[in-house]
C-alpha cells in the first residue's frame, strides 16, 4: 500500500488525515452589586496534557467519572504542562465561598463538534477587591487547593478588576476543532 506519514490513515489510494484539537470556550461576565454588567470575556481555553490524557483514558480506557469545579486566576502564565500541583499562575481566592462552584454540564443546543457540552453558570461573589486574569476547570473543590486533576486553564487578553459585591459568572463550553 505505499508509504505514508505517521498519523495518516490510508483507504485504497486516498489519504485521510485529520487532526482533532480539544477546545473549550470560557464565557465570563462580571456584574456590580446593582446588577449592571461591568465586563465580559469570551476566551478559548488551553486543554492541559493532563486533561487530554484523562479524556482519552475515560473514552478508551477505564471510564472515570469526576465532578468538575470552576476556579478563577488572578495572575501568571499557562502551559499545557500545568497540573493543579504544579503551575505558574495564582488562583483568585477573594470570594465569599471556601469551595469552587460545581460545573454541571448538559448537551449544547445545537450539539456540534465545536460546542458539544455547556455548563450551567458558575457564580463567584467577590468579597475582596482584586484582579481576575482567567479561569480554570478542576476536580478539586477547595478554593486554593492543589489536589485533583486540572482539565484546562485560560487567561483573558487583559486582566479585569473586581471589587467587593461583584458577581462573576462563568459558562464553559466543551468541544473539539479539526
Amino acid at each position: 500500500m505505499g508509504r505514508h506519514k505517521q498519523g495518516e490513515h490510508l483507504v485504497g489510494t486516498s489519504r485521510l488525515s485529520e487532526t482533532i484539537r480539544l477546545s473549550n470556550t470560557h464565557l465570563v461576565q462580571c456584574f456590580d452589586s446593582n446588577g449592571q454588567l461591568k465586563w465580559s470575556e469570551k476566551v478559548p481555553n488551553l486543554v492541559t496534557d493532563e486533561g487530554a490524557i484523562w479524556l482519552l483514558d475515560s473514552g478508551f480506557g477505564t471510564p472515570v467519572g469526576h465532578d468538575w469545579f470552576c476556579g478563577l486566576t488572578q495572575s501568571g502564565a499557562v502551559s499545557a504542562n500545568d497540573t493543579m500541583d504544579s503551575h505558574n499562575w495564582v488562583e483568585f481566592t477573594g470570594t465569599t465561598h471556601n469551595n469552587r462552584p460545581l460545573l454541571e454540564f448538559s448537551p449544547h443546543e445545537p450539539k456540534t463538534r465545536a460546542e458539544t457540552y455547556e455548563s450551567e453558570k458558575a457564580q463567584f461573589v467577590v468579597h475582596q477587591a482584586g484582579t481576575i486574569s482567567g479561569t480554570f476547570m478542576t476536580t478539586d473543590t477547595v478554593i486554593g487547593g492543589t489536589l485533583g486533576l486540572l482539565y484546562g486553564v485560560t487567561l483573558f487578553p487583559n486582566s479585569q478588576s473586581v471589587v467587593q459585591g461583584d458577581a462573576v459568572y462563568v459558562v464553559i463550553i466543551l468541544g473539539s476543532k479539526s
